[in-house]
């Protein structure tokens, strides 16, 4: 079956569910098209790798975790070379930063409006992708730290690609810059939006797919003058802007999205992920974690 005709039979199928403990075989198909992973690929691809992060110095003597150094070879279709510059870009990006990879206290989910930033959809867009949104008009400058806003970001995306069907199909990204508090003007500096670029798109071994622009604020056109200079002509392809939330209806299914953006899902069993990937978090080492499932 052809990657085109893969892709049909998901747009037809009724979508799936975020929290999932098994990869459909539809999806295993379209990995193995469009990412070149077969089990030989596969087998060869990690011994490869893990040949040259014993030879390079900064990594000799880590014992990655098999799944972890698989999310490199997914995301470089398996390219070992591009998936092992990625992997030591993050064991640099990890010392670099060492104070982001530590869980934040768990009172703050119950206590902090801020932690609220980020929502992960209980459902999948058709073709499979994690959707994730941002409001800020629930972060509040004055109740966290920018030092700890980076902290929930790192740990969000890193759980994220735990899930196996979210390393396959990837990521859609909802930007809602609706009543965006003034104060995060502050942080829209050339060395904070170079941060997030580098960290989202050279070091994480995610499929960014999409990425939507909700309400472009005063604080979304000063973060934008600054982080478009550091962006790929590939990466801005992918960049949508919308005058009018309904407008995401031309890209994801009514059934995936919430009442605010044109759509009737009610479903709140995503409200507390990110709450329990902070806690799992707590495991991560610089070998990596085993996927979910």
């Amino acid at each position: 079956m052809s990657l085109e005709n893969i892709k049909a039979t998901m747009h037809e199928k009724e979508t799936y569910p975020f929290l999932m403990n098994f990869v459909p075989d539809s999806v295993l198909r379209k990995c193995e098209i469009e990412l070149n992973e077969t089990q030989e690929n596969k087998l060869k691809g990690l011994e490869e790798l893990k040949k040259m992060l014993t030879m390079e110095k900064l990594t000799n003597g880590i014992v990655y975790k098999d799944d972890y150094l698989t999310r490199y070879l997914r995301h470089s279709k398996y390219n070992v070379t591009r998936a092992f510059e990625r992997l030591r870009k993050g064991h640099i990006y990890r010392k670099k930063y060492s104070n982001l990879f530590k869980s934040l206290p768990d009172i703050w989910f119950s206590s902090k409006t801020s932690t609220k930033l980020m929502r992960v959809l209980p459902k999948r867009c058709q073709d499979g992708c994690t959707i994730i949104v941002f409001r800020y008009v629930l972060l509040l400058p004055d109740e966290m730290a920018l030092t700890e806003i980076k902290r929930m970001f790192v740990i969000t995306f890193d759980q994220l690609l735990r899930d196996p069907m979210t390393q396959i199909n990837g990521l859609k990204v909802i930007q809602d810059f609706r009543d965006a508090p003034l104060k995060l003007l502050r942080n829209c500096t050339p060395h904070n939006m170079y941060w997030f670029k580098h960290s989202g798109l050279d070091c994480f071994p995610g499929r960014f797919k999409e990425i939507h622009v909700l309400n472009e604020s005063i604080v979304f056109k000063a973060a934008w003058v600054l982080l478009n200079r550091f962006l790929s002509e590939k990466i801005r392809k992918r960049i949508f802007f919308h005058s009018d939330p309904e407008e995401l209806l031309d890209y994801f299914p009514r059934s995936v999205l919430p009442p605010e953006y044109g759509g009737c899902l009610e479903d709140t069993s995503t409200d507390d992920w990110i709450r329990k990937a902070n806690k799992y978090f707590e495991q991560f080492k610089t070998e990596g974690q085993c996927n979910f499932y």
